[in-house]
């Protein structure tokens, strides 16, 4: 029997690693720049506060005639609720560009809200 020429190592499938390159580390926020984030923040939350105060009337006002709130109102409270939190664990993580992404976002809401409610 002629000799078999030896058998190939399995080549393993690996998925093709994209290149990416080497980015520098985001510098580390100044202590004020979040300082002025945070400031930011509480001048958003305050008017958060303002339209959530007016919500929670309007709902009481609306549940007392057997209505409720319209979603409309509901969906843009929820988001400002979950943006803000959001920009406060980024903030207390330092973490200054996710912090001002959460907030833009917010504002978007919240500006919306301040039009349906005429505020």
């Amino acid at each position: 029997e002629p000799p078999r020429p030896p058998a190939s190592a399995p080549v393993e499938a690996r998925p093709a690693a994209a290149v990416q390159p080497q980015q520098p580390a985001a510098p580390s926020p100044t202590p004020a720049q979040l300082q002025e984030a945070r400031e930011q923040w509480t001048m958003l939350n305050s008017r958060a506060t303002g339209i959530r105060v007016t919500l929670d009337s309007l709902q009481r006002s609306q549940a007392a005639s057997g209505l409720n709130m319209n979603s409309r109102l509901q969906q843009p409270a929820h988001l400002v609720d979950a943006y803000m939190e959001g920009a406060n664990a980024a903030l207390n993580a330092g973490d200054l560009p996710a912090a001002k992404d959460f907030m833009q976002k917010a504002e978007r809401q919240i500006e919306t809200l301040e039009k349906a409610l005429n505020r």
